[in-house]
């Protein structure tokens, strides 16, 4: 059994190299065309090893949009003018007929910035003026009712620049104490806080009232707001922007507020989402008294 099975591998090698010399044909010959020898040299390529790495490739995170820039906002200095809707007030409630718009004129803000405390805190003081009159014919007597009266112009609010985030809502900034409202500005990179508080001072300059006919009288108020914003905020921050809607307070959004039950208003901390188009922003860095 052993004989038989040397005598099948030995044919079946024998047929291996017989079709190993078929295949290689002339050119293993060792020949050229003249009959001559060739002398093969056979040459193999240098297998080269590349070590395997288990660094992973570093990736680069992509800067967090600017909120200015995606908004394409512009900024502008200068007095202003827009409307504030004024009306009369008896008994806690507004007196029928009373309500008037009028132009009230704000003044260029200005900003006093202290030098860093010792937490590297800056606090900025923003002051500007709101002038104007409120002069309607009622058919109401007014004159032992003048103090009840009010005028509702729009506030500077502060924005930041990088994230909209809303750093300062006149309504729930203002605090009869000075209260400071902290606020955190996150722009994925890094927190910061800014504290804010706000308040104002009103000086009536006139105040008058006639009788304009048998059943009206005439009254005239001037007066002028002294207002005050107060941010401190770490000295290498420089996002604070002051936003102004310059389409005022009208009546139709004193109805509106009126009618409005939920209290859904921007509050510090919000991303602000207002339309832009009537808005005029200023960076408070332009507006920084010198010496």
């Amino acid at each position: 059994m052993k004989q038989m099975t040397k005598k099948i591998l030995s044919c079946a090698l024998s047929g291996l190299m017989v079709l190993s010399f078929a295949s290689c044909g002339k050119k293993d010959s060792g020949r050229d065309d003249d009959g001559e020898e060739e002398s093969l040299i056979e040459t193999e390529e240098p297998i080269v090893s590349v070590p395997e790495t288990t660094e992973a490739t570093a990736e680069t995170t992509p800067a967090p949009a600017i909120w200015g820039e995606v908004n394409d906002l512009t900024f502008g200095v200068g007095e202003l003018t827009a409307i504030s809707y004024c009306y009369s007030v008896l008994d806690g409630e507004e007196i029928e007929g009373s309500g008037v718009e009028e132009t009230v004129l704000y003044s260029i803000p200005s900003v006093d910035a202290s030098e860093p405390d010792e937490d590297g805190y800056v606090t900025y003081t923003i002051d500007y003026t709101i002038s104007g009159s409120y002069d309607p014919i009622i058919a109401f007597d007014v004159s032992d009712h003048t103090d009840s009266w009010s005028s509702n112009p729009q506030e500077y609010n502060v924005i930041d620049y990088y994230t909209g985030t809303i750093l300062c809502d006149w309504e729930n900034s203002y605090n009869d104490e000075g209260e400071e409202i902290a606020v955190k500005i996150d722009n994925g990179e890094e927190e910061i806080t800014v504290y804010v508080s706000a308040a104002f001072d009103m000086e009536v300059i006139s105040n008058t009232s006639s009788k304009a006919d048998n059943d009206h009288w005439a009254w005239s108020v001037e007066y002028i707001c002294y207002m005050t914003i107060t941010l401190r905020a770490p000295e290498s921050y420089d996002g604070m922007l002051l936003e102004i809607n310059t389409a005022g307070w009208t009546e139709a959004d004193h109805i509106e507020h009126i009618d409005d039950d939920e209290d859904d208003g921007d509050v510090e901390g919000d991303l602000f989402e207002d339309d832009l188009s009537t808005l005029r922003f200023t960076r408070v860095s332009d507006l920084i008294i010198e010496g």
